[in-house]
């Protein structure tokens, strides 16, 4: 797989995680503040570790690249 088709497969990821569908009953249930504070508090407390770490890991694949493309790529992301 080229750079170009790894993108390609990146790009479409979202569309198949719930976060991103709109049928889904958390996100719809949040968006409408139908969610008791209980929920919300528990969905925090399991997302605050992937959040807290996520510079920390693409800092990681981006140390690990030597590609200038895919460098410029992540740095775009970031900003």
């Amino acid at each position: 797989m080229n750079a170009e088709e790894f993108r390609k497969v990146l790009k479409q990821l979202p569309q198949t995680h719930p976060f991103y569908q709109k049928a889904h009953p958390f996100w719809r249930a949040c968006f409408k503040g139908r969610l008791p504070v209980d929920a919300l508090r528990a969905w925090a407390l399991d997302t605050h570790p992937f959040v807290r770490d996520f510079p920390r890991a693409y800092m990681r694949v981006a140390a690990k690249t030597d590609s200038t493309e895919a460098l410029t790529y992540l740095g775009e992301t970031i900003y």
